[in-house]
């Protein structure tokens, strides 16, 4: 094997490591990475949709206070945050976001998004 090639491998598994090692200090320190669609901002909260179709109630804990800013309905993103409370909708406070991608409001569950008018959680002409 050439030097060339070992070295892209040699690469890789650093990558890998340090990519296990990330994972690991976030479950040590009680943090979550989750892919989730964005939902809705009143403001001072925010709305995401989890792969199973959960709502969380992200807070955001950014220094900044912009965590969110920009977000569309149905955008999908990578949230880190702190565990998420047992309630309903579930609540977490956000750490840090990257936008996946575009979505639009026919992505999202529309069983979610009636059990969460329902309880007053989106406004009316949502």
């Amino acid at each position: 094997m050439n030097t060339p090639a070992k070295r892209l491998i040699g690469l890789a598994l650093a990558l890998v490591c340090l990519g296990g090692a990330l994972l690991m200090g976030l479950t040590a320190s009680g943090r979550s990475v989750t892919v989730c669609q964005y939902l809705y901002s009143d403001g001072s909260r925010h709305i995401v949709i989890d792969q199973d179709g959960g709502p969380i109630v992200m807070r955001d804990l950014s220094e900044a206070g912009t965590l969110f800013d920009g977000l569309e309905r149905g955008d999908r993103v990578l949230v880190l945050h702190d565990g998420i409370a047992e309630s309903y909708p579930a609540r977490s406070g956000a750490y840090w976001c990257l936008r996946l991608g575009g979505g639009s409001s026919d992505d999202l569950p529309q069983n979610t998004l009636d059990q969460l008018s329902r309880l007053g959680w989106l406004p009316e002409n949502f």
